[in-house]
């Protein structure tokens, strides 16, 4: 373990006073109800490494990197420790000793790359439409138990390639960039398309910049923070000369990534002077970053007069995401929304805001795991006898909907700009 994380870990991991309260709360300990993935069990296995009682073995990788990245624990933690931030600073370590494995560290270049990325996802596509089982077949064969895992094609056609750049309206209120986001952009622009529309419907001028890159959370939560920093500058140098009053997105993930840009890659800091980011537009400047950044909820609650016509009639529950509710403490808006529309009739689910399982790469590492997550989210949710959960993360329905599909549900999770036009 290099000096700086030594510094780092040994002045700051003795808040942990071990007091298990983060072990009601884990949703990977609930599950294994084994000591070492709570994480309490985590911050002792760093400080035990941190002090060279153990080595940087296997076990200990599995460890840090089985954290779903949650927030859960912070959020309950008494004392407030950050546990996400020393489980990024254990993977950083760890990857910069033993290096990604082949297949991931490949997949995780391509998203720096958009002349790559765009290839590789237009082969994908037509392969897929040759030989869907084979792409099935092929793929989860890369992943360790992911049984019959159902995972949703790419989109014919990604959103950037369906929709100019700007959309134009007349007599503006307000101008918006829309940060798609990579599950948006490729497999369900139908969500931004829902987005866009009612933005439009708003008199809101949105411009999608066919440059943006994906926000970097794969890659910082693969260990890979050199990787996540220049998707991060790709973002705000492109970002920051765009002439909008905010940056929309409707990605739960994404936006808290977005947010936490500074606080999250930590090695580098914004400056005005600095010559990498020349910021044309002073609405978007290093000081005012993450509060020009709104998820479509808290957006359309803030700045619209939240006239909506639902696609009809119906019955509708809501899961917190916990990059929305957790981390971004976004939870009044989307339900706010759902009240205001006299068609929708919207019951709350016991425990919203517990988490799904899906934590991106997480459930594809993990995916035992993640399913005995997901299946205590939808109980809860399959008793409200109500046709669809409506959420705020792109990766929350794929992971949903992929269980909700195999136990063969009367629910799908579908977002929560797709229930209003």
């Amino acid at each position: 373990m290099n000096e700086n994380l030594l510094i780092q870990v040994e002045k700051k991991l003795s808040k942990c006073n071990r007091c298990g309260t983060c072990t009601a709360y884990c949703p990977v300990f609930l599950q294994t109800n084994e000591e070492w993935y709570s994480a309490r069990g985590r911050m002792a296995l760093l400080e035990a490494v941190t002090k060279k009682r153990i080595k940087e073995n296997a076990f200990y990788r599995d460890v840090i990197f089985s954290c779903l990245y949650c927030y859960t624990c912070v959020k309950n933690c008494p004392v407030g420790v950050k546990v996400d931030e020393f489980i990024i600073l254990a993977r950083e370590q760890y990857i910069g000793k033993k290096g990604l494995p082949l297949i991931q560290k490949l997949g995780l270049e391509t998203l720096k790359n958009k002349k790559t990325l765009g290839s590789g996802i237009k082969t994908l596509r037509l392969l897929n439409r040759c030989s869907p089982r084979f792409i099935k077949k092929v793929f989860l064969s890369l992943l360790s138990k992911n049984g019959n895992r159902i995972i949703p094609p790419f989109a014919k056609k990604s959103l950037s390639e369906q929709l100019p750049e700007k959309i134009m309206v007349k007599k503006p209120k307000l101008k918006v960039a829309f940060f798609t986001g990579c599950l948006i952009e490729y497999i369900y622009p139908e969500i931004g398309i829902s987005l866009l529309n009612l933005l439009k419907n708003q008199r809101i001028e949105i411009i999608i910049p066919k440059e943006q890159y994906c926000c970097g959370i794969p890659l910082l939560t693969s260990g890979d923070r050199e990787g996540a920093e220049f998707l991060a500058r790709k973002n705000i140098k492109l970002f920051t000369t765009l002439d909008v009053d905010y940056i929309i997105n409707a990605c739960a993930t994404c936006g808290s990534t977005l947010k936490d840009y500074e606080r999250l890659i930590g090695k580098w800091k914004l400056k005005n002077e600095n010559s990498d980011f020349k910021i044309q537009n002073p609405k978007l400047s290093v000081s005012n970053w993450a509060k020009r950044i709104y998820d479509v909820s808290e957006f359309l609650v803030k700045f619209t007069d939240l006239k909506f016509n639902p696609t009809r009639e119906t019955k509708v529950t809501y899961h917190d995401s916990c990059h929305l509710r957790k981390r971004q403490g976004i939870y009044e808006e989307p339900r706010h929304i759902l009240k205001s529309i006299s068609s929708i009739d919207f019951i709350e689910m016991e425990e919203a805001d517990f988490c799904c399982g899906g934590g991106g790469l997480f459930s594809f590492k993990y995916y035992d795991i993640s399913k005995k997550i997901a299946q205590r989210k939808i109980h809860n949710a399959e008793c409200t006898k109500t046709e669809y959960i409506i959420t705020g993360c792109p990766g929350c329905i794929l992971h949903l909907n992929d269980i909700l599909t195999q136990k063969k549900s009367f629910q799908k999770a579908i977002h929560l700009v797709e229930l209003l036009r």
